[in-house]
């Protein structure tokens, strides 16, 4: 395995009204694009908010997401 200096870090909140306000930072690496997902831990489950930016930076708050979609962003 080669080690890799690769990062990032990620704020997520969401806010009342179920908007999600996110700023997503990486080095070490070139992306394509960034989202999340409503599903549990280590399951690739449907894309509810794409993320705007990119390569390295993404920054932004969604449309209000569905009230199932925040009961299940609260569950995890």
């Amino acid at each position: 395995m080669t080690p890799s200096t690769a990062g990032g870090w990620a704020k997520v909140t969401l806010n009342a009204g179920s908007t999600v306000t996110y700023e997503v930072r990486t080095w070490g690496l070139t992306a394509t694009a960034a989202h999340i997902h409503d599903a549990a831990a280590g399951v690739a489950g449907p894309v509810i908010i794409t993320l705007a930016g990119g390569t390295t930076v993404w920054t932004g708050t969604s449309p209000a997401l569905t009230v199932a979609q925040v009961a299940d962003l609260r569950s995890e």
